[in-house]
């Protein structure tokens, strides 16, 4: 397998998919939602400086505009190599065995950015964003608020973004948009893959974010802990019955991705074995601060309302 050559053409090509990516999001949104308002619910746009590592969000109205920065997509693509480049943990990607000699490199970008577009959703959503605060970029502090705070807010999207991300999966799946990929109907072989790829990316996470550092979000540990947990919930409930075989394809997923990612992985996964959430603290700090009230979007089995 060879890598296609990181042209302009290239970078293009991404900057073109995730434009078309963010708008069938947006419109699948406004239609399972049932959006009467103005349209598309959620705007793009993309900021072609490489050394913009930032996501954004922000709200005008009752409308928001998403926005990535180069410098994240490619330090995502760099990410995709290293994944390509290790032919042992490559070969354990289901969707290898059908593209066997193509670079997958912007499906893996696209996969993660999927789940980007659902976090930063989540700001606007679950009522983050008011007229003090009309924007939320990744990394920054809350305005006028702690850094503890600002975690709290940050494992509010994060909760959001697993429940909106399976939640979509399941139609998704429904609809045999991954099946076709893949050319096969095994569901818990794409489930096995999307564990491969989010144990990269949580790699990455605590890469770019070490857990003992002052940081704005939670570790990455427990951003992964939040995912596996409320994804699960989420997936099941979508599905109307028990997703066990799934989840045990998607947690096997993550185990070979983190055996095979060396020594990050190893030490990703020795931290999420003792990894514990600060669910009570963070869920005070937003009760405290009223955000049920100016949710946008209700999510059933909302973690604030247990």
């Amino acid at each position: 397998m060879e890598l296609k050559p990181r042209t302009p053409e290239y970078w293009e090509s991404i900057h073109e998919n995730l434009c078309t990516q963010v708008e069938n999001l947006s419109r699948d949104l406004e239609t399972r939602n049932r959006w009467d308002g103005p349209s598309p619910w959620i705007a793009f746009k993309f900021d072609w400086d490489p050394a913009n590592l930032r996501a954004y969000i922000e709200r005008k109205g009752l409308q928001a505009t998403i926005g990535y920065g180069l410098g994240l997509v490619v330090r995502f693509d760099e990410l995709a190599k290293r994944i390509q480049s290790n032919e042992q943990l490559r070969s354990r990607l289901n969707i290898a065995e059908r593209w066997e000699n193509e670079d997958l490199s912007q499906w893996m970008v696209l996969r993660w950015f999927d789940w980007i577009f659902h976090h930063e959703v989540a700001h606007f959503l679950c009522g983050h964003l008011s007229a003090g605060l009309p924007k939320w970029t990744e990394g920054d502090r809350a305005k006028g608020k702690d850094t503890d705070f600002t975690q709290a807010l940050e494992f509010d999207a994060d909760a959001f973004a697993a429940f909106s991300f399976f939640t979509f999966l399941e139609h998704c799946l429904k609809k045999n948009i991954h099946q076709d990929f893949y050319g096969t109907n095994d569901v818990g072989a794409i489930f096995w893959d999307f564990g491969i790829l989010f144990a990269g990316l949580f790699v990455e996470f605590e890469k770019m974010n070490p857990h003992d550092k002052v940081r704005t979000h939670p570790t990455a540990p427990q951003r992964f802990v939040c995912l596996i947990v409320e994804g699960g919930a989420a997936y099941q409930a979508a599905l109307g019955r028990s997703a066990s075989a799934e989840w045990t394809s998607f947690t096997q997923g993550i185990t070979v991705g983190l055996v095979f990612s060396g020594e990050d992985g190893k030490r990703l996964a020795d931290l999420l074995s003792s990894t514990q959430l600060d669910v009570a603290k963070w869920k005070k700090a937003l009760l405290k601060a009223g955000i049920l009230k100016k949710r946008l979007l209700r999510a059933p089995n909302d973690w604030l309302r247990r």
